[in-house]
C-alpha cells in the first residue's frame, strides 16, 4: 500500500471591498498615521460592510475550490477556524456548507484564535493520512472591526476583516505535501489576549427565593478584544522559533531549505523579532500587515494565496507556515508544494 500525502491543491480568499485607513482613524482616536506605521507596520485595512463571517468564509471557499478545479460536491469535509461565529451554534463550517452547496462533507468549527489555520492544517492532514477523506476544504475569517473599541487607539488600529482558504487533497506523489507540523497551547489563560463572552449573571435570570424564571435580562458587558502587547511580543518571540525550530527538526530540514516562511500577520514588529531571533533571510518572510492588518487566523491563508496566485510558489517548492494566539496556542506546519 502506497503512503498517502496531504497536499495543498487550491488557495483562495476573500477580503472586503472597504479600506479603512489610518488617516480614518485620526478622526476617531487620538492617533495618527506615522505612529500606527512605525508601531505596527500597517497602513490600512479592510471593513466588511455587509457580510457575515460565514458568508466571507464561504466566498474565500468558492475561490479555493475554483482554484483547485472541484467542484463543492467532491468535498468530503470542511473545518473553519474563527473568533467571531455569527451564531452560538450551528457552527460557522455548517454554514459555509451551506453557503457553497458541499452536500457530502461533514463539517465542523476550531476555536484556536490567530494560529487556527496551522491548527486546521494539521487536523485536515491527519484525517487524509488516516484514510478518513480524500478532499477537505479548510478556511479561516472573521470580521474583527466588529470586536473592537474605536475610542481604544491600543487595539483599534491592528485589525482588519477578511478570509482564507484552501483545499487538501489526499496524493499519492511522494514527497509532496505536508511533511511536517507541530502544535502547542501554554496554559496563561487571560492574561495577553482575549474577547471577553457576553454573559448573563445567574441571579439576573432566575431568581432563587421565588423559583420563577425573570425572563429577558440585561448582558454583563459588551465584548470588545483585550490584549497586553508586551506580553503577547514575549510569548510569540519565544515560541515562533520553538515551533520552526520543531518542524524543520522534525522533517530533517534546516532554514536555508525554505523559500518562504509564512507568519502570521500581527505586528511587522514582531515579525522583524522573529525574523532576527531566527536570523531568517528577510526575502523569505512576505509581508501583508500593511495592507490588511491582522485579520487573525485567516493571515496566513491570505498570504498564501497572494503567493499561489502571483506563481510565486513553484513545484517542489519547501514552504513553512507558522501561527500564534490567545489560549495561548501556536504552532507551525511544513508544506512541500
Amino acid at each position: 500500500m502506497k503512503n498517502i500525502n496531504s497536499v495543498i491543491t487550491g488557495t483562495g480568499s476573500y477580503l472586503p471591498e472597504f479600506v479603512l485607513d489610518n488617516k480614518m482613524l485620526e478622526q476617531t482616536v487620538e492617533t495618527y498615521n506615522d505612529w500606527i506605521v512605525s508601531r505596527t507596520g500597517i497602513k490600512e485595512r479592510r471593513m466588511e460592510q455587509e457580510k457575515l463571517t460565514f458568508e466571507m468564509i464561504g466566498e474565500a471557499c468558492k475561490c479555493a475550490l475554483n482554484n483547485a478545479g472541484l467542484t463543492p460536491d467532491k468535498i468530503d469535509m470542511i473545518i473553519v477556524s474563527t473568533i467571531t461565529s455569527d451564531y452560538s451554534f450551528p457552527s460557522t463550517a455548517c454554514l459555509v456548507q451551506n453557503y457553497i452547496q458541499a452536500d457530502n462533507a461533514s463539517s465542523f468549527d476550531v476555536a484556536a484564535a490567530c494560529a487556527g489555520f496551522i491548527f486546521v492544517l494539521d487536523m485536515a492532514d491527519a484525517y487524509i493520512k488516516a484514510g478518513r477523506a480524500k478532499n477537505i476544504l479548510i478556511a479561516s475569517g472573521d470580521v474583527l472591526t466588529r470586536t473592537v473599541n474605536y475610542f481604544d487607539r491600543s487595539n483599534c488600529i491592528l485589525f482588519g476583516d477578511g478570509a482564507g482558504a484552501a483545499v487538501v487533497s489526499a496524493s499519492e506523489e511522494p514527497e509532496r505535501g505536508v511533511i511536517a507540523s507541530y502544535t502547542a497551547s501554554e496554559c496563561d489563560g487571560l492574561k495577553p489576549f482575549f474577547i471577553q463572552a457576553e454573559l448573563y449573571k445567574p441571579s439576573q435570570i432566575f431568581d432563587k427565593e421565588t423559583k420563577l424564571f425573570k425572563g429577558n435580562v440585561d448582558k454583563v458587558r459588551n465584548s470588545y478584544i483585550t490584549q497586553n502587547g508586551r506580553e503577547v511580543m514575549q510569548f510569540v518571540t519565544k515560541v515562533v522559533p520553538k515551533a520552526l525550530d520543531e518542524v524543520l527538526r522534525r522533517a530533517n530540514k534546516n532554514m536555508a531549505d525554505l523559500k518562504y516562511i509564512i507568519l502570521h500577520q500581527a505586528n511587522k514588529r514582531i515579525i522583524d523579532h522573529v525574523v532576527d531571533k531566527c536570523q531568517i533571510d528577510r526575502e523569505k518572510v512576505p509581508l501583508t500587515i500593511d495592507k490588511y492588518g491582522n485579520t487573525s487566523s485567516s493571515t496566513v491563508p491570505i498570504l498564501l494565496h497572494e503567493l499561489n496566485e502571483q506563481n510565486l510558489i513553484r513545484r517542489g517548492d519547501l514552504i513553512a507556515l507558522a501561527g500564534f494566539g490567545s489560549g495561548l496556542v501556536y504552532g507551525a506546519v511544513l508544506v512541500k508544494w
